[in-house]
């Protein structure tokens, strides 16, 4: 029988904390603080295609040693790939900091996975975690993909450096070779990685007539599973048929038809005196529609006179009417 979680663990693992701990000391699990590193309950959050757990705040990746999971298969008899919802004990775990394609592992960011690496588990009915559903993804938390952008951007400054190539002033006006050794490809330091058991090994253990399941998101907005868009995708489309012109003007000039609503409620005799002194001294500014065929005739005139040069002359004479207002608003202010 498994122990009871209320003798072994803390109900409240934060994922969050020691992971930006773990990115903090550069991937370097021995120096996190051992406060962090006790048995942990969890739940399991999604059992296919991915095993992943939560702490009830964030979800991670979880992967299993082969020494891990021969264990629990032969103690416990829930299956890991039929264990959603389920309740476990991670006695002996730790996380680390690997390289995978954020396009097929979406518990990652930047093509980097903070992942949860089980080396002792145990199922546990008995758990007393709070059942949560809406759990946040930790590599979508703000914190963690600032230290990830962190680490990727310091290998890359580590990888493009050259070493000191002495005064060149010697060497001005005279024909050089490369040497080899001052440049450096741009590549990414190997991390180290536990060696892990495949969920599909563990589903062919589990069930060998059963295969990996294929997630597409139920909602459009949802990214939970969502992957990067395909190339192209993201362009806008641009109308080039005719017809679709044609409509899009007949809705610009229904929408310009509409009467205007009329406002509703009692106001005082006051601000009703001040309204019809403005509205005395203003003209109707109301414009009739503009029909298909009067556009059409409007673009050819336009047309006309681009090719003829007699815009400028007509914006000119605009202008001048426009500063003639602006004279004639300001001496009646006076």
């Amino acid at each position: 029988m498994p122990a009871k979680a209320s003798n072994l663990v803390r109900s409240n693992a934060d994922f969050k904390r020691v992971a930006i701990s773990l990115l903090e000391h550069d991937n370097d699990w021995d120096k996190v603080p051992n406060s962090l590193k006790g048995p942990i309950s969890v739940q399991a959050y999604v059992d296919n295609p991915q095993f992943v757990v939560n702490d009830e705040t964030h979800f991670i990746g979880a992967y299993l040693t082969k020494k891990c999971f021969d264990s629990y298969r032969r103690e416990f008899k829930v299956k890991l790939t039929e264990s959603r919802h389920e309740y476990f004990i991670a006695e002996n775990w730790k996380l680390e900091l690997v390289k995978v394609d954020s396009e097929e592992v979406f518990t990652s960011y930047a093509d980097r996975e903070v992942r949860l690496v089980i080396e002792k588990l145990k199922h546990d009915p008995s758990s007393n975690l709070t059942a949560n559903t809406f759990v946040e993804n930790l590599h979508r938390d703000n914190d963690l993909k600032l230290q990830v952008a962190r680490l990727n951007l310091e290998e890359v400054r580590e990888a493009t450096e050259l070493p000191d190539l002495g005064d060149l002033s010697r060497v001005e006006g005279k024909k050089i070779g490369v040497d080899k050794k001052a440049t450096q490809e741009v590549e990414l330091d190997d991390m180290d990685e536990t060696k892990v058991l495949p969920l599909e090994a563990i589903l062919k253990k589990e069930t060998p007539s059963a295969s990996l399941n294929v997630y597409v998101p139920t909602d459009e907005s949802s990214s939970f599973f969502k992957k990067r868009d395909v190339k192209g995708s993201h362009k806008s489309k641009v109308m080039r048929n005719p017809s679709e012109i044609k409509k899009a003007v007949e809705n610009i000039i229904k929408y310009q038809n509409k009467p205007a609503g009329k406002k509703s409620g009692k106001t005082s005799n006051a601000s009703l005196g001040k309204r019809s002194r403005k509205s005395s001294t203003k003209k109707s500014t109301t414009k009739k529609g503009m029909t298909i065929t009067a556009f059409k005739e409007y673009i050819g005139w336009y047309d006309q006179q681009a090719k003829a040069g007699k815009l400028s002359i007509a914006q000119k004479k605009a202008s001048a009417a426009s500063k003639r207002s602006v004279a004639s608003k300001s001496s009646r202010r006076k």
